[in-house]
């Protein structure tokens, strides 16, 4: 008999939702990073939805933001691959919202629906 690893429905991979926030008012020469894991998904529609509703959901709108961009996946984008949202405070900090794919090597399963893994106790 398979073992349940084997069974499970879990994706091959894990999409991170990452939000870096750059301040270069700091030090110009080395700008202080703040990074955040938002969320894990195993359902990359449900991560792409999730990081383009990031900042948003953080309580932003876009008017907060000189540039504020999404990667629609329609246009050239020049921000880098995996950064779904791009954008620029008035005051020079930049926000990028990414996807990291990695591996699903723990064969982990979200929550049916969204994909949404949880940490801890569940919601």
């Amino acid at each position: 008999m398979l073992s349940p690893t084997f069974l499970s429905n879990a994706s091959d991979n894990l999409y991170h939702i990452k939000r870096t926030i750059i301040d270069p008012s700091r030090d110009l020469t080395s700008p202080a990073r703040t990074v955040d894991i938002l969320g894990s998904y195993t359902d990359l529609p449900s991560a792409k939805y999730a990081a383009r509703e990031a900042l948003l959901s953080e309580g932003y709108v876009a008017d907060d933001f000189e540039v504020y961009q999404e990667n629609n996946g329609k246009e050239d984008w020049k921000y880098g691959e995996g950064v779904r949202v791009y954008a620029k405070a008035f005051a020079g900090q930049v926000f990028e919202v990414r996807i990291d794919t990695k591996p699903n090597v723990g064969r982990f399963e979200g929550k049916e629906g969204c994909g949404r893994l949880f940490y801890g106790l569940s919601p």
